[in-house]
């Protein structure tokens, strides 16, 4: 359940316009803009409640007596502050029209700081209303636990993964300050060189993702870190980098299919980014290996050609770039059929066909 408190903050955005050539125009004018977001908040147990549910004041509640922000650009620059009565419910101040702003938000009790939540990613513009949604407020008031990760994905020394839309992610024990996790924090490497990434935070999930720009290489490992420098909403840190490693490779061939004709057969699949060519593995029983019988180096749809009619016969393909060699795709079979003489796909002739008894000298 949720305890929420709209708050609907004017933000009154100016824009500076110097005018030239008649002194009877204004030298300047402003104008304004708006901003608004929701408070959504934890209270000491952990446990959110609405305020709809409660029916109570969650500044009385929770005893918070004051709420502060920060308005900040992407250089780390404070571009407006305000402190007001929690009880107002509603606040405004001044900030210069910009991109990018982090809002930050306290709670305190006492005069302690009992409550934290942040928004990045905002912009602010001159005549237009700005909703930057839900601002999750995290209870640090006896917060003293450093944040640590509980899983990744990929896991630690994973192999075979496959590179095809892959994302990192991490899931951190507890909400973070969402402007410490970002590009510089949490980086990917293949050992010589950083992968070029977006980095996201969901704080809903406290997870982190790293997403790269551009497909992974194959048959590559690579080292995803999350720097000390990750602090929770309490601003403890992590107490060390936390670094972990996968190695990758090509996806295997999805959407094998192979249909039957007389004495061949068609091979078909889903084409695989990265993948430069195929191979296909076969044999006339079922538990394809790559022992088993080779044809390197097609395209799709790959006919087989020369087959026995009334025999079974089975294929797994594998992608192939300059570096790899994906593992095996799913196993398909098919039995080609049809009467005897019918005309070789691979251009020769039945010797069926030539009898005497047939065609006569």
């Amino acid at each position: 359940m949720k305890r929420v408190i709209q708050v609907l903050m004017y933000i009154y955005a100016f824009v500076i316009l110097f005018s030239c050539g008649s002194s009877n125009l204004p030298d300047r004018f402003s104008e304004t803009g708006s901003l608004k977001f929701t408070l959504l908040w934890d209270n000491p147990q952990g446990t959110k409640i609405a305020a709809a549910v409660s029916g109570g004041d969650v500044c009385v509640d929770y005893g918070i007596d004051n709420i502060s922000v920060q308005i900040i650009d992407s250089s780390s620059n404070v571009k407006a502050s305000g402190n007001w009565p929690c009880s107002d419910h509603a606040w405004s101040l001044e900030v210069p029209v910009g991109t990018n702003y982090s809002v930050k938000v306290e709670g305190t009790v006492e005069s302690s700081v009992y409550w934290r939540g942040e928004k990045n990613g905002i912009n602010v513009r001159s005549g237009e209303p700005t909703d930057a949604g839900i601002i999750q407020m995290s209870y640090v008031g006896t917060d003293t636990t450093p944040p640590y990760i509980i899983s990744t994905t990929p896991s630690d020394s994973a192999d075979n993964v496959s590179i095809s839309n892959l994302s990192v992610t991490a899931i951190f024990s507890e909400a973070l300050a969402e402007s410490s996790i970002n590009e510089t924090t949490f980086t990917l490497s293949d050992g010589t060189n950083t992968v070029s990434s977006i980095v996201s935070y969901n704080p809903s999930t406290v997870t982190a993702t790293l997403t790269p720009n551009d497909n992974l290489d194959c048959a590559t490992t690579y080292e995803a870190t999350i720097s000390m420098d990750v602090k929770d909403m309490s601003g403890i840190a992590m107490t060390s980098d936390y670094p972990w490693s996968f190695e990758t490779e090509l996806p295997k061939p999805s959407g094998v299919s192979a249909n039957p004709g007389c004495e061949e057969v068609a091979i078909n699949w889903d084409p695989v980014i990265g993948a430069t060519s195929y191979n296909i593995y076969w044999s006339a029983s079922t538990g394809v290996m790559t022992s088993d019988n080779f044809i390197e180096n097609v395209t799709k749809p790959y006919h087989h050609r020369n087959l026995t009619n009334g025999t079974n016969y089975c294929y797994v393909v594998t992608a192939v770039d300059s570096r790899c060699e994906s593992s095996l795709s799913a196993e398909v079979c098919t039995m080609p059929s049809g009467t005897i003489g019918c005309p070789n796909p691979a251009g020769t002739w039945d010797s069926a066909i030539w009898d005497t008894d047939i065609w006569g000298p």
